[in-house]
């Protein structure tokens, strides 16, 4: 599958609601996957589009940021440890393309939880205007 589907207008949707998953963004496009096929209800397998749903995956968004700040803080803490004259050029590159992959899963984690935010501020100052 190289798209779903969705409702929502965001960033990371085109026109139609669609969201693509490229190749070129290593195991991010899992992630966006994953968030979004893991945020459905367990019985209907529909997305959360009310503030419950929303919340819940921001709070999940929040959570994976924060594994990959853990992660290239563990990173960083293995490599001021290990003797560089026992790494190979492949060795490094192996560690470089995960420290880049967490990076990007971090960002664009980041991203979404601004669009949540975007999303959730919207809807209260709607449901003012409509109840002032």
């Amino acid at each position: 599958m190289d798209f779903i589907k969705t409702d929502l207008r965001t960033t990371t949707t085109d026109n139609k609601g669609n969201i693509y998953f490229g190749a070129e963004k290593g195991f991010c496009g899992v992630f966006k996957m994953g968030v979004i096929l893991g945020s459905g209800d367990p019985h209907s397998r529909r997305i959360p589009t009310d503030e419950k749903g929303l919340q819940d995956i921001k709070l999940r968004l929040g959570n994976t940021l924060s594994d990959c700040l853990s992660g290239l803080s563990g990173i960083g803490s293995i490599l001021s440890a290990v003797n560089p004259d026992l790494m190979s050029a492949g060795d490094l590159d192996k560690i470089g393309s995960v420290i880049k992959n967490l990076a990007l899963l971090g960002t664009e984690a980041q991203g979404y939880i601004e669009d949540v935010e975007t999303d959730l501020l919207s809807r209260a100052s709607n449901k003012g205007a409509n109840h002032g």
